[in-house]
């Protein structure tokens, strides 16, 4: 894999990190304490999105 020459690493993790607390601290926890996050990727670093509107899906 070839390092991204117009972001690095840290800046990467630190936006999916950040993304994804964000998601769950938001979320309604339902159905037995469970809830569902998806996550969309783009282009670019700040297309990445995660949010908890999903309907949830039991096995």
């Amino acid at each position: 894999m070839l390092p991204n020459p117009f972001v690095d690493k840290s800046m990467i993790n630190e936006t999916i990190s950040t993304a994804i607390q964000n998601a769950i601290s938001s979320s309604s926890i339902s159905l037995g304490g469970y809830t569902q996050i998806k996550c969309s990727f783009g282009m670019n670093l700040a297309d990445y999105i995660c949010n908890t509107n999903v309907p949830f899906l039991a096995k």
